[in-house]
């Protein structure tokens, strides 16, 4: 991967390279192709590029009724990771909050992922609840927040 990462919203072009991102970052809860097609006409989908080849994405759901970004999904592929890109896409996540006048972003994790857990912690989230078997697993998940200052 190049040094310059550009933050870009996703295009269905990029659809593969996220893809790929995915099943290399994600065991059963990983999305299929037209789950990928709906989010991106549906969500506010970004991606990292370094030139222009997709390096990671983030997807946030947002609603008129909840005043909050839901943080969906963010994933980097492992050959960028450990260099700040999810820092980068948390970055413009947080723009996001601000530009849209929501008060911050919600997320569920694994309750097991003390890596990603780690990562939330150390970009301003906080442990606000938890939800019992939430994934297909049967595993807990901790929910998390970002609230805008």
């Amino acid at each position: 991967m190049g040094k310059e990462i550009r933050i870009v919203k996703a295009e269905k072009e990029d659809l593969h390279q996220i893809m790929e991102i995915e099943a290399l970052s994600f065991q059963e809860e990983k999305f299929n192709r037209r789950q990928f097609l709906y989010l991106l006409s549906h969500s506010l989908c970004y991606v990292a590029k370094s030139e222009n080849k997709v390096c990671a994405y983030v997807i946030l759901l947002q609603s008129v009724r909840i005043h909050q970004l839901r943080l969906y999904s963010i994933a980097v592929h492992p050959d960028a990771r450990k260099k700040n890109i999810g820092k980068l896409l948390l970055q413009k996540a947080f723009s996001l909050v601000v530009d849209l006048q929501k008060r911050g972003i919600y997320l569920e994790v694994k309750k097991s992922n003390k890596e990603a857990i780690s990562f939330y912690t150390k970009n301003g989230f906080t442990y606000s609840g938890e939800k019992k078997s939430y994934y297909p697993d049967g595993s807990d998940a901790w929910v998390m927040r970002y609230i805008k200052e």
